[in-house]
């Protein structure tokens, strides 16, 4: 049995494994001796050892082997800490040989560009080409990705914009359609021809008896729904034609008076709900879609609810102990994740029963590092194990749940509240403020 290299004046060994799925970097099927207190500098300059003695022979004095970063898992999570304090920590047997998986080391989101608006940032949502934002400004804009202010202008809302969504993304269709919701009580949906100035408003949405603060688009792009301050939730319509139980047309054929008329024009004909879903008591503060006919929703008044929107009823209910803020889907991992007022993030697995998800035994694990309340999590579109989350506490920080203690990366940029993030783009996040800033940053999301 080889016997590691690393400096060691410890009697205890531990006998461990490193394993590898990227072949790249794969080392021979050996098991290695270590002493207890290695590290994972220390692991890493190990398998950079053996790597560089695997390759001698087959480079040359140009192309040297360089050194490379890695992290290490055991049992899935990341090794944060010498590797007989976690053994011993997590009751991990050492008369077993110890499997120590090795990935690359990731590197640090990079700023690239920075984007400002008149007011609060509050909502944002990219394709591969443009950039989606609504602001407290009351306008919603678009961008192009490098632009520096916006080529495209909606106004249609009386107070401050709260979520925006694309209803379609416009990367491969000249006729783009998207979502704005807002604290007029409103949601509008518009319609933009890609190559012209101005974006249309075809339906102003009216239902809600108080601000509309969020907005999922359904998985197939038929609907969408919102959810307010008046504590319901309520599902559209996305069809860019007038519906025949609404009698949307009658709106602009009753507007006799030109006033009438131009407010039509500027916010679109009336469109009235397909249903209402009811059981929240406090504000819906975030909504997302696990499937085409599961809608989760989030609320102030301290519940996770899941709703079947076939039946228009509830399916599950959790109840915590603090408002929760924020909440987004992974259809990877099938795993939900919650950022609340209590500064921590939560993931859950939401597929099983009600009577095992009210006992709390579905959260997988808690991220903690915030110091204000989290006010939106996005999960990598790629990567099952990344997400990223944005507080009031200034800071935007990347997480992978294999590493629940300490977040990968604090992304210090804003110099105010966070208010939105996007992860729609493998290699791109978005983050917005009430520092009137959004910021965009480059990141490889490798598994």
């Amino acid at each position: 049995m080889p016997v590691s290299q690393i400096p060691n004046n410890m009697a205890d060994h531990i006998q461990a494994k490193l394993v590898t799925q990227d072949e790249k970097y794969k080392i021979a099927d050996t098991m290695f001796e270590l002493p207890g207190e290695v590290t994972v500098t220390e692991l890493t300059n190990l398998v950079n050892k053996v790597l560089k003695e695997g390759v001698k022979d087959a480079i040359d004095d140009e192309n040297e082997y360089q050194n490379m970063e890695f992290d290490f898992l055991v049992n899935g999570e990341f090794l944060r800490i010498p590797l007989n304090q976690y053994i011993e920590n997590k009751g991990i047997s050492t008369e077993k040989v110890v499997e120590i998986e090795y990935i690359l080391k990731q590197e640090s989101p990079k700023p690239e560009d920075q984007f400002t608006q008149d007011d609060w940032i509050s909502s944002v949502q990219s394709t591969k080409e443009f950039i989606l934002t609504g602001s407290y400004d009351c306008t919603v804009s678009i961008w192009n990705m490098d632009s520096s202010k916006p080529c495209i202008y909606g106004f249609g809302h009386t107070e401050p914009v709260k979520a925006v969504s694309w209803v379609n993304r416009v990367n491969n269709d000249k006729t783009a359609y998207l979502i704005s919701s807002s604290q007029d009580q409103s949601a509008i949906l518009w319609q933009w021809e890609k190559g012209e100035e101005t974006i249309k408003p075809l339906f102003c949405c009216r239902g809600h008896s108080k601000s509309v603060d969020c907005v999922s688009v359904h998985p197939e792009m038929e609907a969408f729904a919102t959810g307010s301050w008046d504590s319901s939730i309520k599902l559209w319509s996305t069809s860019p034609v007038p519906q025949d139980d609404s009698n949307e047309p009658e709106d602009f054929r009753k507007a006799r008076n030109k006033k009438k008329r131009q407010r039509i024009e500027q916010r679109g004909v009336t469109r009235v709900p397909k249903s209402t879903l009811a059981g929240h008591r406090e504000a819906v503060s975030s909504l997302v879609w696990l499937s085409s006919s599961d809608l989760c929703s989030v609320s102030w008044d301290h519940t996770i609810n899941v709703w079947d929107i076939n039946e228009g009823k509830e399916k599950l209910n959790l109840r915590g102990a603090k408002v929760f803020l924020a909440c987004d889907y992974s259809f990877h991992s099938n795993l939900l994740a919650t950022g609340s007022s209590d500064r921590h993030i939560r993931i859950w697995d939401p597929r099983g029963k009600d009577e095992i998800f009210s006992k709390g035994s579905l959260i997988k694990c808690n991220l903690t590092s915030h110091t204000g309340w989290i006010t939106c999590v996005k999960w990598s579109p790629s990567n099952q194990y990344q997400l990223v989350s944005g507080s009031l506490d200034y800071t935007v920080k990347l997480w992978d749940i294999r590493s629940p203690q300490t977040p990968l990366f604090d992304v210090n940029a804003h110099q105010d509240k966070v208010m939105c993030l996007d992860w729609s783009n493998d290699d791109i996040i978005f983050s917005g403020g009430a520092d009137k800033n959004l910021y965009k940053f480059r990141y490889n999301s490798v598994s």
